[in-house]
């Protein structure tokens, strides 16, 4: 975001700090008790916030930033502190989703009496964001990150490759990932040892992949057992948006089996949906967002002054 060191939920969005923005919209639907998870400038989230919900906030600390999921888990174990037992929403503090959009939510899981209900978009609108997943019958059963299905389309291109060809040249191997994956930090991170032994110049061998991966880590492996490939995880409409409507006794449940086996070393929130799905006792839905509004977020100056002449012309809808 090029910020000069400020936090990214306190910049302004047409006059106003995002969080604060967040937080408004909140109130505005009936939920009056907040959880922040704070990690990294710390003291500036703090200070933003304090100022307008300070009776009705309480702040988590996250140590090290090991993911979505991880910073869920701080905030959860502040929630089980508190016995909280009712329904608990989750999402980045750096959105802004309208209030219609969360009532609608809000209904969805109430009518149906779901254990988890989300928000997900038509792929067109975030291209980037995780996949959602459906079963034949129509159910959620996983969303699936970008990273983590690029991944495993680079696994199974070395594997048909090098039982192909015999070998790919170090340049072609990497050239392949720079297409797939994107800059070399990221390459690296998907890769590990591999990266460093076609960095050094190695051509990629049969034995060289398997030295490193396993056939079966071409795949997707969900909680249920369902195991997919990225060409069926690609062929989803529909994205992740990460706004997640829990029940609470299923939230602290999902975070004893949530783990960091992700292809970014990360705990991902987005695990969510397949681990309540794959345990019959949870019922997981989706609620499909009906314009690309309803849900904003920014990465980029660029796309934070877009925003910006959006709201300026545009006020979000109150329903």
């Amino acid at each position: 975001m090029r910020t000069n060191g400020r936090a990214k939920v306190c910049l302004p969005v047409a006059g106003k700090p995002v969080i604060i923005r967040q937080l408004e919209t909140f109130r505005a639907v009936g939920i009056e008790s907040h959880i922040i998870v704070v990690g990294y400038h710390a003291e500036e989230v703090m200070r933003t916030v304090s100022g307008q919900f300070s009776g009705e906030t309480w702040f988590a600390f996250q140590p090290e930033n090991l993911g979505t999921g991880n910073a869920a888990r701080a905030g959860a174990q502040l929630l089980q502190k508190m016995a909280h037992l009712g329904r608990v929403l989750v999402m980045p503090g750096d959105e802004i989703i309208e209030t219609n959009a969360l009532r609608r939510l809000m209904k969805v899981a109430e009518h149906s009496d779901a254990d988890l209900a989300f928000m997900m978009a038509d792929k067109a609108m975030e291209p980037s964001a995780g996949r959602v997943i459906f079963a034949p019958s129509g159910e959620p059963i996983a969303s699936v990150e970008k990273f983590d299905s690029a991944k495993c389309q680079l696994l199974s291109d070395y594997f048909e490759a090098t039982e192909r060809a015999g070998e790919l040249t170090a340049e072609d191997a990497l050239n392949k990932a720079r297409t797939l994956i994107g800059p070399d930090n990221k390459i690296a991170l998907a890769l590990g040892e591999l990266y460093d032994a076609l960095h050094a110049g190695h051509p990629l061998t049969r034995d060289a992949f398997m030295g490193f991966f396993a056939p079966d880590e071409r795949f997707i492996q969900l909680k249920s057992g369902i195991r997919l490939t990225s060409e069926e995880i690609e062929k989803s409409k529909y994205v992740n948006v990460s706004v997640y409507l829990f029940k609470a006794d299923a939230l602290f449940e999902m975070l004893t089996q949530l783990t960091s086996n992700t292809a970014q070393r990360e705990e991902y929130l987005t695990d969510a949906i397949a681990i309540l799905h794959g345990d019959h006792r949870y019922k997981v839905v989706a609620e499909k967002l009906q314009n690309k509004s309803e849900v904003l977020a920014f990465n980029t100056p660029e796309e934070l002054d877009a925003l910006e002449a959006y709201l300026e012309t545009n006020a979000p809808v109150q329903v």
